[in-house]
């Protein structure tokens, strides 16, 4: 009943033996090789489980029981969308939760570290395999789709596999995506920094974020921007023709993991709300990963050479010019971003609770 798990336990140890013998620096092939060893060392507990057999996992209108993991029923009150991604062939479905804390703290040190690894790489606060299982993974899908859970593709879609093609966030409309694809291209400016054009599909963006976001030299800070409000933007704007205003938000003087505390309690809101742009600067130079509209990652950079090999780790090829979802809007093919209203917390909600922490209000520009 434990195979999922054991057939993602042996994914890990096969990309940790590529980075291991493949990496171009001693550091990154050294964490290979401890990737290799722990992920090794983590599938004898799955095995031992998959000899005991018995009742692996329960879907039912009170939520999900993973009895592999031993953190309770999870309500679906508490799940805000989810996803399928395919690895070596075997599906898996992603499971994004509002508060994973309030479930993953009862995991053993072992299995956090897994599920950590796994959220790293795009798989959600909760990935479930369904190798060896009955029902299989297209029952369960179907029980999501009649629950009406959200799905994390653009564009309010049904589940489908998220290694497809482009993915949207869910609050973003591109009515033409021919020729979008992930991929990045740096250009230098006059002033003598360069600037990066990412083009990351949404299931990756968590991933790609953290894996960008730590390189900034700190201390850094946090930023969001958010649309300025309406009674506001009513005062600003004197004619139809004026341009909307956003409001910038900045919390100081943090480094990444504080940062990237912030960015997992509101991660599936920055990653699927079309309204609110975010990202992570040095408070010394150009070195800043931001995720503007549409989700078009922007990365400036005094040293572009470290952002170059987080890249390519990442998978995502350098070309001459990329082609991003702005190239493709016209007045038959505009783009829409939307927030996501029933989302708990909102945006504006979430700045609320920030406030709490130190974020303040920086500044309004046009948007």
């Amino acid at each position: 009943m434990h195979l999922g798990y054991l057939a993602l336990a042996l994914v890990m140890v096969g990309a940790c033996y590529l980075t291991a013998v493949k990496a171009p620096d001693p550091f990154s092939r050294g964490v290979g090789w401890l990737g290799v060893v722990f992920f090794s060392a983590a599938a004898v507990p799955i095995v031992r489980g998959l000899l005991q057999g018995g009742i692996a996992l329960t879907f039912d209108a009170a939520g999900i029981t993973d009895y592999r993991l031993g953190i309770g029923t999870v309500p679906w009150t508490e799940v805000s969308g989810g996803y399928i991604v395919s690895v070596n062939r075997q599906r898996f479905i992603c499971l994004v939760l509002r508060n994973p804390e309030m479930f993953l703290h009862a995991l053993p040190p072992w299995r956090r570290v897994f599920v950590t690894a796994n959220r790293a790489r795009g798989f959600g606060d909760l990935t479930i395999g369904f190798f060896g299982l009955t029902p299989l993974i297209t029952e369960a899908i179907a029980f999501l789709e009649e629950l009406s859970l959200p799905s994390s593709r653009g564009n309010g879609a049904a589940y489908t596999d998220m290694n497809a093609q482009f993915q949207l966030a869910q609050g973003v409309k591109v009515t033409d995506l021919s020729g979008i694809e992930e991929g990045y291209s740096v250009g230098l400016v006059p002033a003598g920094y360069h600037v990066f054009t990412v083009n990351v599909s949404a299931e990756n963006i968590p991933k790609v974020f953290r894996r960008l976001a730590v390189q900034v030299v700190e201390p850094a800070f946090l930023l969001f921007e958010l649309p300025t409000r309406r009674d506001v933007e009513e005062q600003l704007r004197q004619n139809p023709s004026d341009p909307f205003h956003v409001d910038v938000y900045h919390l100081d003087g943090i480094t990444w993991p504080v940062a990237e505390g912030v960015f997992t309690s509101y991660e599936f809101l920055l990653t699927h709300d079309g309204m609110v742009n975010f990202g992570f600067a040095s408070h010394t130079g150009h070195d800043e990963v931001f995720v503007g509209a549409y989700k078009v990652f922007y990365i400036y950079a005094d040293d572009p050479q470290k952002y170059h090999s987080a890249l390519q780790e990442l998978a995502y090829q350098e070309v001459p010019q990329i082609k991003t979802v702005w190239e493709t809007f016209s007045q038959q093919s505009a783009g829409e971003r939307e927030a996501l209203t029933n989302a708990n917390p909102t945006i504006w909600q979430m700045v609320e609770q920030l406030k709490e922490k130190g974020l303040y209000f920086a500044g309004r520009r046009e948007d």
